[in-house]
């Protein structure tokens, strides 16, 4: 929780990068629920986290943090096993509930057909 309790407290970063990191889902809310809030971070690198339950859980959590948050507009969303549902999921948040966002990279997913 580490992580989130400085993100809550944050000042002046701008930029967070947690490619790679092993998160449990615990953390992953953590960090999600004060980025609903945060008001100085403009881009996130999600790159490859390694969650150990249900990779779409991280998706979820992604998107719903998504609704709120106003300052994002870059997230890397790569390489997280991302599916149909989760492409499904972003695509609705970003058409209806987030409109500050302006890149979103899903590369190296399994997006298939129906998410496309």
């Amino acid at each position: 929780y580490a992580l989130a309790e400085m993100l809550e407290i944050n000042g002046s970063l701008q930029r967070l990068e947690c490619g790679s990191c092993d998160l449990t889902t615990d953390n992953i809310i953590a960090i999600m629920s004060v980025m609903r809030k945060n008001e100085l971070i403009e881009k996130m690198s999600l790159y490859n986290v390694r969650n150990f339950s249900r990779q779409e859980d991280l998706t979820k959590h992604a998107t719903r943090m998504l609704e709120f948050n106003s300052t994002l507009v870059e997230l890397n969303f790569d390489r997280n096993a991302v599916g149909d549902e989760g492409a499904i999921l972003f695509s609705w948040t970003l058409e209806h509930k987030n409109s500050t966002l302006r890149h979103l990279s899903l590369a190296g997913n399994k997006i298939g057909i129906v998410g496309a």
